[in-house]
């Protein structure tokens, strides 16, 4: 009974501190994207005379293509961890309220 009960806190916490690390990085990531969608709608905004707003157009373009593509790997990267973190988080809990009405 306590080497069990040990064991399911040990597993509480490890899945707390995975599943807090996982979210604040995904929440960092998402972050810098928005950062770096404003900044490119800044730069297209303000256009200074004397600049060429179809080579500003295409660094954009390119920014955006490739902030696209980190967002594709982000999701199939992220994606299955993300539902192994919510699945293990409700059986866990689920176990230790079951334990804890015994």
């Amino acid at each position: 009974m306590i080497i069990t009960l040990i064991f399911e806190i040990y597993a509480l916490i490890g899945i707390c501190t995975a599943a807090s690390g996982i979210d604040s990085f995904l929440l960092f990531t998402i972050f810098q994207g928005t950062a770096l969608l404003r900044a490119m709608s800044y730069r297209l905004t303000h256009v200074r005379a004397g600049e060429d707003y179809n080579e500003i157009l295409k660094q954009c373009v390119n920014q955006f293509v490739t902030i696209r593509k980190f967002r594709d790997d982000l999701e199939v990267i992220f994606g299955p961890i993300i539902l192994y973190n919510i699945c293990t988080s409700a059986i866990l809990m689920c176990t230790l309220l079951y334990q804890l009405s015994q």
